[in-house]
């Protein structure tokens, strides 16, 4: 129903914007040891900088697309899209912060209403870069054989027939026999 959709996009919404606030506490985190520790190549600064917020983004992705979806796919599927995902989030992100920091000057047209501007392109790019990885992550179910059948939702029957008579049986005759294939009905 819609109150089911929208529901389902605000819990996406929440996620990523609980996702974004963890991020940006490993983030500061990582900032402050860096600045105790100094910068040590492959040492805390980059695994508190580099290594915990990418795989704590993984992680998140990969339950994400496992459990999001009505048709789950099976772990494989989600681990690749996760991945796809977290690697193409964290592409963005240093493409987004270059890009702006350089070519692109919103302030000068925009002016204040910029950061705006800049917010929403940036929740735009990252939810397409979500959404392929979602579409990616069914394909690749699909392709691999998951756990369920391609077009078919999980746990719900194929077919339910109400009202016994002659018209019913003719329905379902017609449904086994392959001859029809797709049916409408109501729903409360």
């Amino acid at each position: 129903t819609a109150t089911t959709v929208v529901l389902g996009a605000l819990g996406v919404i929440l996620v990523a914007v609980a996702l974004s606030a963890l991020e940006n506490v490993a983030r500061k985190w990582s900032e402050r040891i860096d600045e105790t520790l100094g910068w040590q190549p492959f040492g805390f600064g980059l695994l508190l900088g580099v290594v915990v917020p990418a795989t704590l983004l993984f992680g998140i992705l990969v339950l994400l697309y496992r459990y999001l979806p009505r048709r789950r796919p099976g772990w494989r599927a989600a681990l690749l899209g996760g991945g796809a995902a977290a690697i193409g989030l964290q592409g963005l992100q240093i493409g987004l912060g270059w890009y702006l920091a350089g070519p692109a000057d919103f302030t000068q047209i925009y002016g204040s209403a910029a950061t705006i501007f800049v917010f929403l392109f940036s929740v735009y790019m990252s939810a397409s870069v979500f959404v392929i990885c979602a579409i990616l992550t069914g394909v690749i179910d699909d392709a691999l054989g998951g756990e369920s059948a391609p077009g078919v939702p999980a746990k719900l029957p194929l077919a339910e027939v109400a009202f016994p008579g002659p018209l019913r049986e003719k329905l379902v005759a017609a449904i086994v026999s392959g001859e029809k294939t797709t049916t409408t009905g109501l729903h409360e």
